[in-house]
């Protein structure tokens, strides 16, 4: 992958906005070329919401608790009182966690510049599901409001339509 490649991805993504470029990678391994946010072979998730993404997979296989769950959805007193304590939220959000136990897609989706199996593609979606499963089927229902469930159904069928996993730039 050359440079050529992150610049163009990087002219997709909103400027002000630090996130997760996802892009689907060929069958010979490479990422597919994008050339406009729009297209299918592009994914994009924002540093707080891939982070919560993360947490709730960790969570549908049991390596988070529901208190850790809980704060991590929710999204009330997360302003930052000052640029040191932004900072310091930005940093946390691309520290890989410490969970319960080790989580099947391993380190995937912590860091930029890494290519995702397929096979982590799907136990990533496996667990997304089951912690969708717990939350719908639960008789108390969360009130998250910083999650898009929406976008995030998204994420679940875009990762299960990227048979040769995937490129997090």
């Amino acid at each position: 992958m050359g440079k050529s490649f992150h610049r163009s991805v990087r002219k997709l993504a909103n400027k002000n906005n630090m996130g997760y470029d996802i892009v689907r990678c060929k069958e010979n391994g490479e990422p597919h070329e994008i050339k406009e946010v729009h297209d299918p072979n592009y994914f994009r998730w924002n540093i707080f919401g891939m982070e919560r993404v993360r947490d709730l997979a960790a969570w549908g296989v049991g390596a988070l608790t529901n208190q850790d769950i809980g704060n991590t959805m929710d999204d009330s007193g997360g302003q930052p009182n000052s640029m040191e304590e932004m900072m310091r939220q930005i940093a946390e959000s691309f520290q890989p966690k410490s969970y319960s136990k080790e989580l099947p897609w391993g380190s995937a989706f912590v860091h930029n510049g890494e290519t995702v199996s397929a096979k982590d593609c799907k136990s990533f979606v496996a667990a997304l599901e089951a912690a969708q499963q717990k939350i719908f089927s639960s008789p108390v229902q969360p009130d998250w409001p910083a999650m898009n469930w929406d976008y995030l159904e998204s994420f679940i069928d875009y990762l299960e339509c990227s048979p040769h996993g995937v490129y997090v730039g």
